[in-house]
């Protein structure tokens, strides 16, 4: 690619990128002189960034008011300057000035550069490739998202279909009758229940067929979506030369991994945050270059940035031989930030010092320059991988350099998602980022904290109230058991759950601005109902944990009847976990066994009114629990429900054949049908 080529590529990366940043500057000035600090510190950001994309494209003049803008807008967040009209126009003169000053430099773009308008022969022996414009993507990527939700919605219909199916059955059972005449009423209801199990098993195919292809679909587009990380980094080594100049710090840039392909719209995002961590490594972690002589370090600087694929998140590196964070120094700045107190501060390891160097306003910059001193780069980082449900951590040896790690998805295509409601809101969050869900029946208070112990270790307690803008509350169910998801991550947190409904496969869709900036959510979801639900970010919610017990309600719970006892046989702890959490919700106790060995040894013990098993199972599989249930007079009552994997015409016959009682395909598992049938066969 030619310095021509790579020069217009980054340059209509930032037109878009610009336009983003001049809607929050703008919806700042809109909300004036009633602007929330939301808004505010949105704008000092998007001005920040505006500044240094600026520079990687040689736009001095966009640059030289970006930094006044940005100037400006951080006397207004430290309180310098107040919200009056002289102000508020000397902003807004910025911006128009800045837009100006943008469309000129487009301007003398398009009259020195021409379009080409001949497409170039493919290579002999390659593939065909077609340009097409992003928004044409996007929208593309949204139709797979309501296809998957229609297909969702036709297996709802599918249930319906199968309730009022079992209903004709009951009715026509009701009286029996060897001899049927036509205008036997009996006789219309046999053959409407037949009718409708003709129309119910085409249904049942299409319906099938609908959730392939959709997920075909959605395979496709997400493969379309992938591309070259090195798309993303195409300014980055002449943004480094220009910084290594400008500050006086010699370096070498390296980048490795760029070859792995990762979503399109992860690397956009992904791009601005990264900019400000590799000017991070610069301006505060290389040492100019007499502190690196007198330190017996090579003169030029190291900063390497690596990416690879794990498994599905990617991972992007950046390091640097720098001289690490200085924890002492982050520690007397929080404390002068009002971030902690002095007696907090002396408590803190140097690990949670060192992550306070992402809280937007704390800047380690001695001085202020046009690279550094805004305390703006990190928090930026921080807050557009948690829009992914990603995770970010610095780590840093003193006088040795520090390692900066981004952990995000590799892709934003469909994913599985867990439906529950806490702080009276409906909420969703990914399956992955779920280690468990429990039942716990003593809260405890511990360091300040509110803690349940599970597995022998304390937990924190924590709510979502203030994603749902409400007082944070525990409450228990009627059993007097407080429900709890204990969140993936190296803090371990216990999310307070008021109930659980059901897991679902969606596209989490982007929220649009201002609600895209909340840091409580990473997007939404559409549920076959049409119901828009927020998807909760995991990073926030471990991010706002506080020190402070959480209250709970004290309210008596209910006394009732033991429900009856329900067995769940499965080998994998998260479907276990899933299915059990599911039938005590809706009141039922449960009992797990991991194969159908141990589920046997349980029936012989204890009473069992119902079994859920699966299919798959070390030491005895459903087939052979079905089959050893069904030849013991003991056991041979007991209803059984197949919930497995194996979705072929072949294994459901041979299933309900042993003397199963329905059977659920776990690829179109869905928490009602599950309950659906439990309540008919107890």
């Amino acid at each position: 690619m030619s310095d021509s080529d790579l020069h217009q590529r980054v340059l209509a990366a930032f037109q878009t990128e610009f336009k983003e940043q001049m809607q929050a500057i703008r919806a700042m000035l809109a909300a004036w002189p009633y602007y929330s600090g939301m808004l505010l510190d949105e704008a000092f950001r998007m001005a920040h960034s505006m500044k240094g994309s600026a520079r990687v494209c040689d736009l001095n003049e966009v640059e030289d008011i970006a930094h006044q803008l940005e100037h400006t807008l951080s006397q207004l967040t430290k309180g310098e300057i107040s919200a009056t009209p002289e102000v508020k126009e000397r902003i807004s003169s910025h911006a128009d000035a800045a837009e100006d000053a943008m469309a000129l430099a487009m301007e003398r773009e398009l009259a020195t550069y021409s379009v080409e308008t001949e497409a170039s022969p493919a290579p002999m022996g390659g593939h065909d490739t077609l340009r097409i414009e992003s928004v044409l993507l996007e929208a593309l990527l949204l139709s797979t998202g309501q296809l998957l939700t229609e297909a969702a919605r036709q297996e709802s219909l599918e249930r319906e279909m199968s309730l009022l199916a079992r209903e004709l059955e009951q009715l026509r059972s009701l009286s029996h009758q060897d001899r049927l005449d036509e205008g036997d009423l009996r006789f219309q209801v046999r053959e409407a229940g037949k009718h409708l199990q003709q129309i119910r098993t085409r249904q049942q195919q299409g319906s099938r067929s609908l959730r392939v292809l959709s997920s075909r679909v959605q395979e496709n587009v997400g493969h379309i979506c992938m591309v070259p990380i090195s798309s993303m980094c195409e300014g980055f080594p002449k943004m480094m030369r220009d910084l290594s100049g400008e500050t006086g710090k010699p370096a070498r840039f390296t980048m490795t991994g760029t070859e792995n392909r990762a979503d399109r719209a992860v690397l956009q995002a992904l791009k601005d945050p990264v900019m400000h961590a590799l000017r991070n490594a610069i301006s505060h972690g290389i040492e100019g270059p007499a502190r690196r002589r007198a330190a017996g370090k090579p003169e030029a600087g190291d900063v390497r940035m690596h990416m690879d694929i794990d498994g599905h998140f990617l991972r992007l590196t950046i390091s640097d031989d720098g001289g690490g964070v200085d924890v002492e120094q982050v520690k007397q700045k929080a404390i002068r930030a009002g971030l902690l107190t002095v007696t907090e501060a002396e408590q803190q390891t140097a690990e949670a010092i060192t992550d306070l160097i992402f809280h937007a306003g704390l800047s380690t910059a001695a001085e202020l320059t046009t690279v550094s001193g805004r305390g703006v780069g990190l928090s930026v980082v921080r807050e557009r991988v948690s829009q992914f449900q990603g995770q970010v951590k610095m780590t840093s040896r003193h006088g040795l350099g520090s390692s900066l790690e981004i952990r995000v998805p590799v892709s934003i295509s469909a994913r599985r998602l867990l439906l529950l409601r806490a702080a009276g809101r409906l909420f969703a969050l990914p399956l992955n980022s779920i280690k468990y869900l429990r039942r716990v029946d003593d809260l405890h208070v511990a360091d300040g904290r509110s803690m349940v112990f599970i597995d022998g270790g304390a937990v924190q307690v924590i709510t979502a109230a203030e994603a749902a803008g409400t007082q944070p509350l525990i409450t228990r169910d009627e059993d007097g058991k407080v429900q709890v998801a204990v969140l993936q991550g190296e803090k371990p947190l216990a999310l307070h759950v008021e109930a659980v409904i059901g897991e679902f496969h969606a596209l989490i869709r982007p929220l649009p601005y201002p609600a895209s900036r909340s840091p409580h959510f990473s997007g939404a979801i559409v549920t076959e109902e049409g119901q828009v639900v927020l998807v909760l970010n995991t990073l926030t919610l471990a991010d706002r944990s506080r020190a402070t017990p959480v209250p709970e309600n004290r309210q008596k719970a209910v006394e009732k009847p033991r429900q009856a006892t329900v067995l769940v046989v499965d080998d994998s702890f998260t479907a276990r976990t899933l299915q059990k959490s599911i039938l005590e919700t809706a009141g039922y106790h449960v009992r797990i066994a991991e194969d159908g060995r141990a589920a046997l040894k349980i029936l012989h013990a204890e009473t069992v009114a119902l079994v859920v098993s699966d299919i798959q199972m070390p030491h005895l599989d459903g087939f052979g629990l079905l089959s050893t249930m069904k030849s013991q007079p003991a056991l041979a009552d007991i209803p059984l429900i197949l919930v497995t994997s194996l979705s072929s015409q072949e294994d459901q016959e041979r299933g309900l054949a042993l003397g199963a009682d329905a059977y659920i395909v776990k690829e179109r598992f869905d928490h009602q049908e599950l309950l659906s049938v439990v309540r008919q066969l107890v």
